[in-house]
């Protein structure tokens, strides 16, 4: 097994869009420009052989599969849709209205009890192309522990929905080719290398294993030592996209998928978002709806009180709705809230699981989704 060393423990590193092709003779004796400035073949075109697809995720692609969470049966925890507010109000009473930091942490731990199993059914795999994505107010993409590295070319007749810098998706799961590479930390290397379950999978790929913790380096290295370019993304293009080799990309991009066919259209704009939101959407409200009822059944509430609850669920935003909900976990107390939903996401775990029994399931967490405003500068407190 072929294994390539990064050292990447500069975190102020940046790793900056290319001022000139790496397939340039000059590229690999004076890669950032220092010297040498003739840059060869200035005219030359990108190709689709000079696209990379460059994914970040937290689950390793065994058999060199690649899932979507739809295929995955992935799942997650959020907010109860019934029982958030009143849950929230009474477990936020217990702090000071500024919190530090340690007392936030606290706070959400405490909230994380009463997080309702759900779940995910996203059928799309999301690349970005010869740059690694950047976290947005769309998602948290740090830290993830394996970052793939896939010609596009292997995949260009798949069901390709959209072809964009920022977010290249296709329709279902993918098989990776022989050509694909896998981007690791030494932290997690050491911990899976000599394990069996995954010694056969790490011998079908060219591994990077990088020292220290600036992933955007790491993609930068390992997508040159492969030949392609390296791009910074933001959420909407690359970030150098009106010049230089930036732009020629971005213009290859578009003119190749004008020629083909190919869509530009942004997944938040695209008919399988919405296609995949209301699947999602019926399926979390009838879950959430089961996790009102459990708890009504199961929490020792007068009949009187589960009816009334039940019925005005379906005015979940009125003043009444909130009034018998408040009521209800005062009755039941928090503790045993936590007991009962506890018990509701292990019954739906169970339940899910023989459902899918032919699939390995993903279990992805998504932080409280509480909205905080910035830390104060002097105090180092979160205020809510």
């Amino acid at each position: 097994m072929q294994v390539t060393y990064l050292d990447c423990t500069d975190d102020e590193a940046w790793a900056k869009d290319n001022e000139r092709r790496v397939k340039d003779k000059y590229y690999l004796e004076d890669p950032e420009l220092k010297d040498k400035y003739l840059i060869d073949d200035a005219d030359l075109s990108y190709m689709v052989e000079d696209c990379a697809l460059v994914r970040t995720t937290g689950q390793f692609p065994f058999h060199h599969q690649v899932q979507t969470t739809e295929s995955a049966g992935a799942y997650t925890f959020g907010n109860s849709m019934y029982l958030n507010d009143a849950i929230s109000s009474i477990v936020r009473a217990k702090y000071p209205q500024v919190m530090t930091d340690e007392e936030y942490e606290k706070y959400q731990e405490e909230m994380a009890q009463y997080q309702v199993y759900s779940e995910l059914h996203r059928d799309t795999l999301h690349f970005t192309i010869n740059g690694l994505v950047q976290s947005s107010m769309y998602g948290n993409f740090d830290d993830r522990d394996y970052i793939m590295i896939e010609p596009l070319a292997k995949h260009i007749d798949s069901p390709l929905k959209s072809l964009r810098p920022e977010d290249t998706y296709f329709k279902g799961d993918m098989t990776l080719s022989d050509e694909s590479s896998l981007i690791i930390s030494e932290e997690v290397y050491e911990k899976i290398k000599d394990d069996p379950a995954y010694a056969d999978d790490l011998k079908r790929f060219n591994l990077f294993v990088y020292k220290g913790n600036n992933q955007a380096m790491a993609v930068k290295q390992a997508l040159n030592n492969l030949g392609y370019d390296n791009f910074l993304i933001s959420n909407s293009y690359y970030t150098m996209h009106d010049h230089g080799l930036a732009l020629q990309m971005t213009e290859f991009l578009s003119s190749y998928a004008q020629e083909h066919n190919i869509s530009q259209t942004k997944h938040s704009n695209s008919i399988e978002l919405q296609e995949e939101h209301e699947i999602e959407i019926a399926r979390n409200s009838e879950i959430a709806f089961k996790h009102l009822q459990y708890i009504l059944e199961h929490g020792g509430v007068s009949q009187e009180l589960a009816m009334q609850t039940l019925e005005f669920s379906k005015y979940e935003q009125t003043a009444k709705f909130k009034e018998l909900t408040r009521q209800v976990v005062e009755e039941i107390g928090l503790d045993e809230i936590a007991k009962l939903t506890s018990e509701f996401n292990q019954n739906m775990i169970v339940e899910h699981n023989k459902l899918t029994a032919e699939k390995p399931q993903v279990e992805l967490y998504n932080d409280i989704t509480e909205e905080i405003l910035e830390p104060d500068e002097d105090t180092q407190e979160k205020t809510l």
